[in-house]
């Protein structure tokens, strides 16, 4: 998406309780690995509703390869 000329918002440390889209307004996509959705999904519907991501059309959810013993 950079190289289209998108804005890029990388997050050094996740934390499910503060979502940089609300920092960043009109974010449209957003990369997760499992964790990170394991994580929202523990917090509670008011933490989860808190801010407006409306914007936010596509989550693409990514994850490393397993490895082969």
């Amino acid at each position: 998406m950079l190289r289209l000329g998108a804005t890029v918002v990388i997050m050094e440390q996740f934390d499910p309780r503060v979502p940089r889209a609300h920092r960043a307004p009109g974010v449209t996509h957003a990369q997760f690995v499992p964790t990170m959705f394991v994580r929202l999904l523990k917090l509670s519907e008011n933490e989860r509703t808190r801010y407006d991501l409306s914007s936010l059309r596509y989550v693409v959810h990514a994850a490393p390869r397993a490895r082969s013993p």
